[in-house]
């Protein structure tokens, strides 16, 4: 778990750096899948001309945008042939323009849980635990190690109240949207805007399952009757979705990601992933 920088701080986070400190400090399984795709982080003030200079530069590459978030980060991604990957980015890492460019790594879940966990109807919830007695959660019995930070005592000090935890994962089951429906024991957490980096969207809906544990850990409703309880359970959840249904994603959605949280206002940043790839910067 990485607390954000303070707000005058934030702003000075790249999404070069990002990465960077996302390759130095993970640990786990990285693959080298679609790794003919690179990542490509320009100075803030580069042109729509210094860009079709760069493209020239990579072999007529085609970079785009990373998301619709990344414009203002001037984070891009490429397509360039497999034999050309290494020529590229040393031509690339050596203009000035350039502040940061790698393989687009994929990374992965470090504690997978089996796809699929989701979903069941919403319910009105009931309010957040009494410091002076355990909440009624049925699985609560089950939380071992909430009894061992001593978390019910806590309570009458902290709930998390005003702190937003951006959660960097497979998404979060908050909402009935389409096919997608609202966990039922979240049904009395509070949510802030998120984004799905992998599909594009404003809707980084759950299609895995291991993003909603995380975010139940993190702020289940508590005290209510059902499933288990959260250990900051006051505290609002922004959902990031930047892992697929098979638990994989890449290094530039999760900078995305990770400015995006900054950017936005979390307090917290939780990655549940990791990869053993190492930047060459």
């Amino acid at each position: 778990m990485q607390v954000v920088p303070p707000t005058a701080q934030r702003r000075l986070v790249t999404a070069g750096a990002a990465i960077l400190a996302l390759m130095a400090v993970t640990v786990g399984p990285a693959r080298a899948e679609d790794t003919r795709q690179i990542v490509v982080d320009l100075r803030d003030d580069t042109t729509d001309a210094d860009e079709a200079a760069l493209e020239a530069l990579a072999d007529g590459a085609d970079l785009r945008l990373n998301s619709i978030h990344a414009d203002d980060e001037r984070l891009f991604i490429a397509d360039v042939p497999a034999d050309q990957v290494a020529a590229i980015l040393e031509r690339l890492a050596d203009d000035p323009r350039v502040e940061y460019a790698e393989r687009n790594y994929q990374y992965h879940l470090i504690d997978p849980v089996p796809a699929g966990e989701s979903s069941t109807s919403l319910r009105p919830a009931k309010d957040t635990p009494d410091p002076a007695y355990a909440p009624n959660d049925p699985l609560w019995a089950k939380q071992w190690s909430f009894r061992m930070v001593n978390a019910a005592k806590a309570w009458s000090v902290a709930q998390g109240t005003g702190v937003v935890v951006a959660v960097i994962d497979t998404g979060v089951a908050f909402e009935n949207h389409k096919g997608f429906k609202k966990v039922e024991d979240l049904g009395g957490t509070d949510f802030v805007a998120g984004y799905d980096f992998v599909r594009d969207t404003d809707h980084p809906n759950d299609d895995h399952g291991h993003g909603t544990h995380v975010a139940g850990t993190i702020a289940q409703t508590t005290n209510n009757g059902l499933g288990v309880a959260g250990i900051a359970p006051r505290a609002k959840i922004m959902p990031l979705k930047v892992l697929s249904r098979r638990g994989s994603g890449t290094a530039a959605d999760i900078a995305d990601a990770i400015r995006f949280a900054a950017d936005e206002g979390a307090h917290v940043i939780n990655m549940s992933l990791g990869g053993g790839m190492r930047s060459s910067w």
